[in-house]
C-alpha cells in the first residue's frame, strides 16, 4: 500500500487512483456527482459554468463516456413533455462507484 492511501477506506483509495486517472473535465464532473450523488448533465453544467464556460453537449458528452467506463449509469426519469414522451426523456445521472 502507498503512503497516499494508508488509512483510507477502499472506496477512498479508488477516488484517490481515479483522480489520477481522470482528464481535466472529468475530473471536475465526477466530483460534483460524488458530493451530489445524482444529477441531471443541466445541474453538472450550471455547476461547471460558475468556474468556467462550458457547452452543454461537451458535458453530456464526458459524461457519456463516464457512463461507457462504468463511473456512472444513466436513469430515464421523466418525460420533458406529454407530447413527446414516446421520444425524450430528462436524462439523471448518478454515480455508480
Amino acid at each position: 500500500m502507498s503512503a497516499d492511501n494508508r488509512g483510507k477506506r477502499p472506496k477512498e483509495q479508488l477516488v484517490t487512483i481515479l483522480k489520477k486517472l481522470l482528464g481535466s473535465l472529468e475530473l471536475q464532473v465526477m466530483e460534483f456527482m460524488w458530493q451530489a450523488g445524482e444529477a441531471t448533465v443541466q445541474q453538472v453544467v450550471k455547476t461547471i459554468n460558475r468556474r468556467r464556460p462550458i457547452a452543454y453537449t461537451t458535458v453530456m458528452t464526458v459524461m457519456g463516456h463516464l457512463v461507457d467506463e462504468g463511473l456512472l449509469a444513466r436513469a430515464m426519469v421523466a418525460p420533458i413533455a406529454k407530447e413527446l414522451r414516446s421520444q425524450f426523456h430528462i436524462i439523471q445521472l448518478h454515480v455508480v462507484i
